[in-house]
């Protein structure tokens, strides 16, 4: 039986195990499954929220700047029209979405992943 190789950091442990050719068929049945486990929870997640709009924007922009303050207004409208707003839960643009949903009373739902190529 082959073991599956030892995983590294990122992207590249991903690139091993996807492209290193055929494989142990439990390695790869329980890689399978952990994934279809993972989007059917993500999936249970999202059912409740109802109507829902996703804003992602820049993660560079601060309170103060006209796009900020627009997401904000935009996040609080989309709020008042019975909407949740849902971000990737970053700063800047998604920040300000969320803000102006929570300040008009809604509920605003993040969703945060972990990019390894990914900056702020």
């Amino acid at each position: 039986m082959r073991q599956p190789i030892a995983s590294r950091a990122g992207e590249q442990a991903e690139h091993d195990l996807l492209g290193s050719g055929p494989r142990d068929l439990l390695v790869d049945f329980d890689r399978a499954y952990r994934i279809f486990h993972d989007l059917i929870a993500s999936f249970r997640e999202l059912q409740d929220l109802g109507p829902a709009v996703t804003v992602y924007g820049s993660a560079r922009l601060q309170e103060g700047h006209p796009h900020y303050e627009l997401a904000r207004r935009t996040g609080a409208a989309l709020a008042r029209a019975g909407f949740t707003v849902i971000t990737g839960g970053g700063p800047g643009i998604m920040e300000a979405a969320n803000r102006g949903a929570k300040e008009a009373g809604a509920r605003a739902w993040a969703s945060t992943s972990c990019c390894p190529t990914s900056r702020a």
